[in-house]
């Protein structure tokens, strides 16, 4: 894996992640680990929703994502709303824990995004940023690693 990085996505790859892009894969080959895949453009289609509020879509909705009105009152495992799952497959982005992005403002403050377990429906959007200390960390503080080809720059 010495082409790899494993790093915290940055915001447009976080946001894209939940949201998905203009196009979307038709299928999902399978893919070994350590390839990078390629799709040909005959295996990509629009995107019907890509300014969707929540990963899964629009409008709020308590039974897709860990949120006050879920009831459940803390973090849960990663899994427990799969109706939640991204145009991508990726699960747990709206609600739960605020997620760390790489991207650091010119202050040193770091973004989390898709907000936490105790928030409100309407709140738990993948379009949710909130900016954090580069000195704080609070429980309701998570990250998720992307795995990217090393930049050749």
């Amino acid at each position: 894996l010495a082409d790899w990085e494993v790093r915290l996505p940055t915001q447009p790859e976080w946001e894209k992640g939940a949201r998905g892009g203009l196009m979307l894969p038709s299928v999902n080959p399978p893919v070994a680990f350590g390839k990078l895949a390629v799709l040909p453009p005959s295996a990509l289609q629009p995107n019907p929703n890509p300014r969707r509020i929540f990963p899964w879509g629009d409008p709020a909705d308590p039974e897709r994502a860990n949120c006050t009105e879920s009831k459940i009152g803390t973090t849960s495992a990663a899994g427990c709303f799969a109706g939640g799952a991204s145009p991508y497959g990726l699960e747990e982005l709206s609600g739960n824990v605020w997620e760390c992005s790489q991207n650091v403002d010119k202050d040193g403050w770091s973004y989390l995004r898709g907000n936490a377990y105790y928030s409100v429906a309407d709140e738990v959007a993948a379009v949710a940023v909130n900016g954090n200390p580069p000195d704080d960390w609070y429980y309701v503080f998570g990250f998720r690693c992307v795995v990217v080809p090393l930049s050749r720059v």
